[in-house]
């Protein structure tokens, strides 16, 4: 058994492609970030962390950290998960590689932090619980009132200040308003954002991400707590599924908040089937000194 360290994106996918595109949409948010990567759509402080976890056997797991955030984990469920986790586990330990927290399937995630925490003495604190769901094919759409259309330029300081309250409410980080913008501009420049509005008023936003081979993500879904209750992301999220599939994706997928009953209850209501889910475990050490 043993750790893979790649030296690029493109040695990583070069490598693991194929295994990672058995298992599309489990594995897409590691993938898709590979990718953006390989084709140099970040500006990386450092470079990335890329590994696979195996033996005999092709990969069961694999590792993406664009530090100083936290591990991306993609994993199967295997009888050997447990010493390829332990493997991992020694191979940061004895690189001394920062690991500040990690992101995965939860029955990696679990695993990963009850044996980071023996071998290390930091306290692995779970923050964030969601639901993976992907669709299949095109969602019905009902007469409603409203417009589902691309953002414009006009629209970037409100969906910025969208995508700033968005990310500290649904994913825990804390973003200055140039920092959502920059996020708002970039996802515009590549056709990614799109709106739903009510008398030409914006009430309702949704952008797609990370698209891989056969499908693609949708995220950054959010209404005004003011426009709440009326149906507007529904409409918004089931338009923007349509035009995926009209244009030749066979999944969409979304990760929901699984302290949000409705927002899950909704996405099933749509066509969304569940998975698995994803758990965000941080890593803080006891130490005051």
């Amino acid at each position: 058994m043993s750790v893979q360290d790649y030296q690029c994106a493109h040695e990583f996918l070069e490598n693991n492609e194929s295994y990672l595109d058995e298992r599309a949409v489990e594995n897409s948010l590691l993938h898709g970030l590979a990718i953006k990567i390989r084709d140099k759509e970040f500006n990386l402080p450092s470079p990335p962390l890329l590994l696979s976890v195996q033996s005999l056997e092709p990969p069961k797991i694999w590792i993406l950290q664009t530090p100083p955030k936290p591990l991306v984990a993609s994993a199967v469920e295997n009888v050997h998960l447990n010493q390829q986790v332990l493997e991992l586990v020694s191979w940061l330990y004895q690189r001394q590689h920062p690991v500040p927290g990690v992101n995965g399937p939860s029955f990696f995630t679990d695993l990963f932090a009850s044996i980071w925490e023996e071998q290390t003495g930091i306290t692995a604190v779970k923050i964030l619980k969601h639901r993976l769901y992907h669709m299949l094919s095109a969602p019905e759409v009902s007469a409603a009132d409203g417009e589902f259309r691309s953002a414009t330029d006009e629209d970037l300081p409100v969906i910025s200040e969208w995508i700033q309250i968005f990310s500290a409410e649904a994913v825990n980080e804390i973003l200055s308003i140039e920092e959502a913008e920059e996020i708002a501009r970039t996802k515009m420049d590549h056709c990614e954002l799109f709106v739903w509005t009510i008398d030409h008023k914006l009430v309702s936003l949704a952008a797609t991400a990370r698209p891989v081979k056969t499908g693609i993500t949708i995220n950054y879904v959010y209404t005004p707590k003011e426009y709440r209750g009326q149906g507007y992301a529904s409409q918004c999220v089931r338009h923007l599924c349509r035009k995926l599939f009209s244009q030749g994706w066979q999944f969409c997928m979304l990760y929901a908040d699984l302290q949000n009953p409705i927002s899950n209850h909704i996405y099933q209501k749509m066509g969304f089937t569940f998975l698995t889910d994803h758990d965000l475990v941080l890593f803080h050490s006891d130490d005051k000194d």
